[in-house]
């Protein structure tokens, strides 16, 4: 990366100033001339921060030059291809960075933006020469792991592996020493728990089986087959015993039937005696059927009787009437006077035929009573008939129940002679059965409490190789990654290399670094006196050295290949003599240093400009042969 061109608009004490860079440009100039803020001017631009800011950037308004309103810095960029950034400065909007390609209006710089802000904290340690100096301990740590420690690491499979089976939760896609962090901290917490659990497993004493059992399957097998016995004698049991009660049942019904057909056929023989007592004998059938014979001329009597008795009530009737008519003169119906002489005649003649009519009544009497009970003969007529109609159905029922009664006598005497045995309560068998079942599941409970504790021994048992075996894991988890495992490896060929190229610039100088991540530690040594200092406590010029090989040796490691050095001036003409050739031979894209020099004279360098800062102006100097004597 290179910076081809800076132009300062209202920064600091720069109302305008315009620098092209070469591959070494050096500023020099008397102090307060605005030599910094050309570091300042470049460091802000590329990281948002400087002198005068915090971390963030906020303070920065008071970069911008006293009476302006805003300030600008123009840059153009060399890495692929030359692109324009520009940052804006003002008090009510902050900074304002945009990317351009002029060769291509489309380009939107976003790619540029985000490695900017990616590299960031590289970008100030490159262009600030005490910003890595001044960060804390834990912060360079920081800073230096993710430049120097891969950023990626092929993890061995059999490690993941590993890990997985003993449950570890590794986010495999961290940077390597994260990585590295965060496994050894939960395979060692594992191995602490887990070897815990191993200390604190039980496994606890067998139960015995009960005499004779070998297993509850075969005790189960052999109580389903006894159940199974049990159950069939007893349903033979019970089969018999219901096809006794069903014989008795049979033999109970028929005797009540029997029974019941004695008591209907003496109830019928008692009915047929009384209607006997009813039926007329052949004498007095005979008298009777004589007597009866009159019936007709009984009737015939009861018939003129009949008439005779209308008659009467004829005579009667009209006897009152004239009865009435004594009590009138006239009669109501006709209007002829009544007489006593022709009422007289009347009345007579109607006593007369009452008298006859009486008369007559007492002759049919005697003539009929003279013929005897004809009615009563005709009833009992009647009567003989009927009973000797139930006297047939009476003995049509006898001779049927008699029959019926017969058959259920003899019906009833084979079912008592076919009554099976009677049933016990209890079959001996089942009764025994039920004994050995009793027992077989009383020890059932200690046989499945000897088979549980055997299967809880052997899960302790398969519980314990687990725990084993996965500490046996962990153990070697915890020795890959820890301080003697891969990180020492990843150590060994990474930081090696970075101090190995720090150390080439410091040697000029007669120093060499050491530098660890774990535990973090940077301390120099002086080769000539064999003091070694940590960087807190170097000297001014010691820091610029340390500064200056630092920055190339991170400039080549990081591949931005780019630093800006300020202060160069602290240096004497001895530490000048290394401090150029360092930045001439080192594998760098660009180098500038800021110094303070009032002297003009400068020499003729290859790719190196020389710019001298005088009130904010930047004036290029030209070659001299004095500088070159110097």
């Amino acid at each position: 990366m290179r910076i081809n061109r800076l132009k300062l608009v209202d920064f600091r004490n720069h109302a305008e100033t315009d620098i092209t860079f070469e591959r070494l440009t050096c500023v020099r100039g008397a102090n307060r001339t605005g030599k910094s803020s050309i570091r300042q001017g470049l460091e802000f631009a590329l990281t948002g921060r400087t002198d005068g800011t915090d971390a963030r950037g906020a303070g920065a308004a008071g970069l911008i030059r006293q009476g302006a309103d805003k300030a600008t810095i123009l840059l153009k960029l060399q890495a692929n291809k030359e692109i324009d950034l520009k940052c804006t400065l003002t008090e009510a909007s902050g900074r304002t960075v945009t990317v351009t390609d002029a060769s291509d209006p489309a380009w939107n710089g976003a790619a540029v933006k985000q490695f900017l802000d990616d590299q960031r904290d590289v970008l100030s340690c490159l262009l600030n020469s005490q910003y890595f100096i001044k960060l804390k301990p834990a912060e360079q740590k920081s800073l230096l792991s993710s430049i120097i420690l891969p950023d990626q690491y092929d993890w061995p499979q059999d490690i993941v592996g590993k890990a997985a089976s003993v449950h570890l939760s590794i986010n495999w896609d961290c940077l390597p020493f994260d990585v590295i962090e965060a496994a050894y901290k939960a395979a060692y917490d594992k191995r602490r728990d887990l070897g815990r659990d191993l200390k604190n497993l039980h496994i606890p004493d067998a139960i015995p089986m009960p005499e004779g059992v070998k297993s509850s399957a075969d005790t189960q097998d052999w109580l389903a087959k006894a159940r199974t016995r049990a159950h069939e004698v007893e349903k033979e049991r019970r089969a018999k015993a219901d096809a006794r009660s069903s014989h008795v049942a049979k033999i109970n019904g028929l005797e009540n039937r029997v029974e019941s057909l004695r008591g209907l056929l003496r109830t019928e023989q008692e009915t047929l005696a009384q209607t006997e007592k009813a039926i007329l004998s052949k004498a007095q059938l005979k008298d009777t059927q004589k007597l009866a014979a009159n019936k007709e001329k009984y009737d015939a009597i009861e018939k003129d009787l009949a008439t005779l008795r209308e008659q009467a009530a004829g005579i009667r009737a009209i006897f009152a009437i004239f009865e009435k008519l004594a009590e009138k003169t006239c009669c109501p119906m006709c209007q002829r006077d009544v007489s006593e002489e022709w009422l007289g005649e009347k009345l007579s003649a109607q006593n007369d035929a009452a008298r006859v009519n009486g008369e007559k009544q007492e002759a049919l009497l005697d003539e009929q009573k003279a013929l005897g009970d004809v009615s009563g003969a005709a009833r009992r007529l009647e009567e003989h008939e009927r009973q000797t109609v139930n006297q047939k159905r009476s003995r049509a029922i006898i001779a049927e129940k008699s029959a019926l009664l017969q058959t259920a006598e003899k019906e009833l005497d084979e079912l008592r002679g076919t009554l099976p045995a009677e049933v016990p309560l209890d079959d001996p068998e089942v009764s025994d059965l039920r004994k050995q079942i009793a027992t077989a599941e009383a020890s059932l409970e200690a046989v499945a409490a000897s088979e549980a504790r055997a299967k809880e021994i052997q899960r302790a048992h398969g519980q314990k190789q687990k725990l084993e075996a996965a500490l046996a894991t962990l153990e070697e988890l915890v020795k890959y990654f820890g301080p003697e495992g891969v990180k020492a490896q990843l150590l060994s060929e990474h930081i090696g290399t970075f101090t190995s190229s720090l150390n080439q610039g410091l040697a000029a100088w007669g120093y060499a670094a050491e530098f660890d991540i774990e535990p973090y530690g940077f301390r120099v040594k002086n080769l000539t006196t064999g003091a070694v200092l940590p960087l807190e406590l170097l000297s001014g010029s010691e820091r610029l050295r340390f500064a200056a090989a630092f920055q190339v040796a991170l400039a080549q490691a990081t591949n931005i290949r780019l630093v800006v050095i300020d202060e160069v001036d602290v240096l004497d003409s001895e530490g000048r003599s290394a401090f150029y050739p360092l930045l001439l031979e080192a594998d760098l894209d660009q180098a500038i240093a800021i110094g303070t020099s009032e002297s003009k004279d400068i020499p003729e360098v290859e790719g190196t400009a020389f710019y001298y800062m005088d009130a904010g102006q930047a004036q290029r100097l030209a070659f001299s042969e004095e500088a070159v004597a110097q």
